[in-house]
């Protein structure tokens, strides 16, 4: 499917983890995406994977707290819709005994994986979406869902 031609998605963070999961998937849906991250290096590896299966893309190199550098990719004619991913760190690697801990509380029983983030997030973006405004979309194995039931 290849619904999203003719759109342009600006990815933060794009050379690698959700950023790249979710610039791949709008490339394959058709987007041309603009990947930005501070390594030149994993920019342009994260662009050659993305443009292997026949996707568009292009990769600047950016540092978002730079206000001023941030401000002059979406001055160029970048606008539309925005997501906001928070997302937590690679635990599983960084702390593997918090990393199990927490993904044992998950109803799920395991953590995401990051192509299951990025389908939400291209979700959001298409116009599947469009009558979805101000909301947040948990996609957290049902621990949200599980905060609220009563025990």
């Amino acid at each position: 499917m290849r619904d999203l031609e003719g759109r342009v998605a600006l990815i933060t963070g794009g050379s690698k983890g959700i950023g790249l999961a979710t610039a791949s998937l709008l490339a394959c849906r058709g987007a041309h995406v603009v990947i930005c991250a501070r390594r030149r290096d994993a920019l342009e590896a994260a662009r050659a994977t993305i443009a292997a299966p026949g996707g568009n893309a292009e990769a600047i190199v950016l540092d978002v707290t730079d206000y001023d550098a941030f401000a002059t990719p979406r001055a160029n004619g970048i606008r539309g819709s925005i997501v906001n991913v928070s997302a937590t760190v690679d635990y599983s690697t960084r702390a593997p005994g918090m990393a199990a801990r927490t993904t044992d509380t998950i109803p799920m029983g395991r953590g995401s994986e990051r192509e299951e983030l990025a389908e939400a997030i291209v979700f959001m973006l298409s116009d599947a979406a469009s009558y979805i405004i101000g909301m947040a979309l948990p996609v957290d194995g049902g621990k949200a869902a599980q905060l609220y039931i009563p025990s």
